[in-house]
């Protein structure tokens, strides 16, 4: 494997979209911390061994789904937050595009995909600073397109 070259959490970025086709995504900057998660669905079966019935039986496994999600945080604008609060009370599913800002050589390129808010959260504690949650569900699947 090539040696590792870390890249920071300002080339990891989170994009709205208008719709699937959208070629100018609206970059969201009050989002500060970003995650995107592949996750394996499996049905598992315990099957005894047919040649030695009296030992504890195996766990078989059976990819059966693959799923994504994806959530942010960060700090509030109030006419940022109503974006975001609008596309969460959607009944359609929002577009989003994660991108990796570096060349194709350094292994920069986007993740596009629809998602559905599972939740999208407003707080403030102690009259400080006010910040926003949201965890998106995504619908269907999350397609890779390397930087050109």
């Amino acid at each position: 494997m090539p040696q590792t070259v870390p890249f920071g959490g300002k080339d990891l970025r989170v994009l709205l979209k208008d719709s699937a086709a959208d070629t100018t995504p609206d970059f969201v900057a009050m989002i500060t911390t970003k995650e995107i998660e592949w996750v394996n669905e499996f049905d598992d079966a315990t099957v005894p061994e047919a040649d030695a019935p009296d030992q504890v039986p195996s766990r078989r496994s059976f990819l059966k789904a693959r799923a994504w999600n994806t959530s942010f945080s960060g700090i509030a604008d109030a006419k940022g937050f109503r974006i975001l609060q609008a596309a969460a009370t959607a009944d359609l599913p929002t577009y989003v595009q994660v991108l990796v800002a570096k060349a194709a050589a350094a292994g920069g390129g986007r993740w596009d995909g629809a998602v559905w808010f599972e939740n999208l959260k407003l707080s403030s504690q102690d009259n400080g600073v006010a910040k926003f949650s949201g965890q998106l569900r995504g619908e269907g699947p999350l397609a890779w397109t390397a930087a050109s």
